[in-house]
């Protein structure tokens, strides 16, 4: 996909240079919506990885639990009435500001803000066996107390970002048509948060009560990105556009404290770092207004 978008963003550079057509020169003003899969790229870990936790106190060998296991888990009795979502997909909206000049070229910005629409969310109940299991290394009322109880593990994801792009823009139809891409830097912040809520017999700790540990990372930086996509005049100074952005960005959070005793016995330390993913692809549609005045 990369190397398809580099090859259309270089015809782009070279049709700009030989077609006679023109685009029209001046400052443009409008708004998009988009679809972000993967927020994060936390997908493999929802569904797939999850995360492995403490040696010396996990019982299905991770503190964040992947559906893919569950499903397991639920097959074999250990677990019932199990709610998978899968990974989390983001709605992205954006503000665009653009200025085409000399007929060929134009420099745009604007603001983009990304949030969860859906996934990341799973939920499920302990059944009977796992009360057995675990009564074989705690007391048998403690263990035997984890059943029916619930447990759920919520992830989020958000970010915002203003872009800086300069790039080419291709006519075709006498202006009616246009076909462009950009490249730039991106001013973007990102930030991705888990949710565990758990027994706390549920990770070697024997007792009855439960726990909710929440974390949260964040990260803001500066990044490269890159636009191609296609527009078409619809009535005198209107446009829809349709166009692909991706941004390359993602650094480590700050080191974050865990709030429960459960968190640092689960994952064996009370104090963690992630990387979290500022950019991401995203395919975007929209309308922009040609200002007269300008």
């Amino acid at each position: 996909m990369k190397k398809a978008n580099i090859l259309l963003l270089a015809c782009a550079v070279m049709l700009a240079f030989s077609a006679n057509a023109f685009a029209k020169n001046g400052l443009s003003v409008g708004i998009g919506i988009g679809l972000k899969p993967n927020l994060n790229n936390l997908g493999d870990t929802i569904a797939d990885d999850g995360l492995d936790g403490s040696e010396s106190h996990e019982i299905w060998g991770k503190a964040i639990v992947d559906e893919k296991t569950l499903l397991v888990l639920e097959e074999k009795g250990l677990i019932k009435d199990l709610e998978t979502n899968g990974a989390m997909s983001g709605l992205d909206l954006a503000l665009k500001v653009r200025y085409d000049f000399l007929d060929k070229f134009f420099v745009s910005t604007g603001f983009n803000y990304t949030m969860k629409i859906m996934g990341g969310e799973t939920e499920w109940k302990y059944d009977t066996l796992t009360g057995l299991a675990l009564s074989a290394n705690v007391s048998a009322v403690n263990g035997n107390s984890i059943i029916g109880k619930t447990a759920s593990q919520t992830f989020e994801s958000s970010a915002w970002g203003i872009p800086l792009l300069v790039g080419i823009n291709v006519a075709a139809m006498d202006g009616k048509v246009n076909f462009y891409g950009g490249l730039g830097l991106n001013l973007s912040s990102g930030k991705w948060s888990v949710e565990i809520k758990t027994p706390d017999i549920a990770f070697g700790i024997d007792a009855t009560t439960d726990s909710t540990e929440e974390v949260e990372f964040s990260y803001m930086g500066i990044a490269p990105m890159y636009a191609i996509g296609v527009s078409a005049a619809i009535v005198e100074g209107i446009e829809v556009f349709i166009e692909w952005e991706t941004v390359l960005g993602v650094g480590y959070s700050d080191v974050e404290d865990l709030e429960t005793t459960v968190g640092a016995v689960a994952l064996g330390t009370d104090q963690l770092a992630y990387p979290v993913v500022t950019g991401g692809s995203i395919l975007r549609v929209g309308a922009t207004y040609m200002l007269p005045f300008l």
